[in-house]
C-alpha cells in the first residue's frame, strides 16, 4: 500500500493487487480532512486510472466559474454535477426516464465533465460518490467536494491552490514505477 500527501488535509492512496498481462490492478482511492472518498474495494485499472488523471490535470486551469465563486458547495454541486448528471435515487442509479434524458444539455455535459469530474476517472468513485474539483478564487481554495451516493451527505475539503495537482502528480510519478515492474 502507498499513500502520497497527508490523509488530513489530501491524499492518494493505491495498492497494486494483481498484474495480467498489459492490465495492472489496484485499489484506489483519495483521503481529504481525514476521510476516504471512494470505494477502495472496487479494483481499477491502474494505467486506464493514470491516463484518465492526466487528462484531468492538464484541464485544471479551466476549473473555474467566475458564477460559482464564492458559492456553498450545495449550490455549487447542483450547478456542476447534478444539472448535467441524472443524479441517483436512494444510493443506486436508476433506469433514466425520457423526460430526463431529454432535460440533459449535452454540450454542457461534454465540457463540464471532464473539467470538474473526479467520478468517472475510475469504478472505485463511480458506484459510491460523486465527487467535483472547483477552483474558487474569491475564496483562495481548491474545493473537493463530494457527495456519498448511499448517504446523500456532501463534504468539502478546502485545499491550498495546487495541492490537488501536486499530489496527484506525485502519485503518477510514483505509480509509474508499478506500471513498470
Amino acid at each position: 500500500m502507498a499513500i502520497v500527501g497527508s490523509k488530513a488535509q489530501f491524499a492518494v492512496e493505491w495498492q497494486v493487487t494483481d498484474k495480467i498481462g498489459s492490465f495492472t490492478f489496484a485499489k484506489f482511492c483519495f483521503w481529504a480532512y481525514g476521510e476516504r472518498i471512494g470505494d477502495f474495494e472496487n479494483e481499477v485499472d491502474l494505467p486506464t486510472l493514470s491516463t484518465n488523471l492526466q487528462e484531468y490535470l492538464a484541464r485544471s486551469k479551466e476549473r473555474y466559474l467566475s458564477e460559482l465563486n464564492g458559492k456553498d458547495k450545495e449550490e455549487i454541486l447542483s450547478r456542476l454535477y447534478d444539472s448535467i448528471i441524472i443524479p441517483p435515487r436512494s444510493g443506486l442509479w436508476k433506469t433514466s426516464s425520457p423526460q430526463e434524458i431529454s432535460r440533459l444539455n449535452w454540450s454542457v455535459v461534454g465540457m463540464w465533465q471532464p473539467v470538474f469530474h473526479l467520478s468517472e476517472i475510475g469504478a472505485c468513485f463511480a458506484d459510491s460518490v460523486s465527487i467535483l474539483l472547483f477552483n474558487d478564487p474569491a475564496l483562495g481554495f481548491e474545493r473537493l467536494i463530494w457527495r456519498t451516493l448511499d448517504t446523500g451527505q456532501i463534504n468539502e475539503a478546502l485545499l491550498p491552490p495546487n495541492l490537488f495537482e501536486t499530489v496527484v502528480s506525485q502519485f503518477l510519478t510514483m505509480s509509474e514505477k508499478d506500471l513498470s515492474s
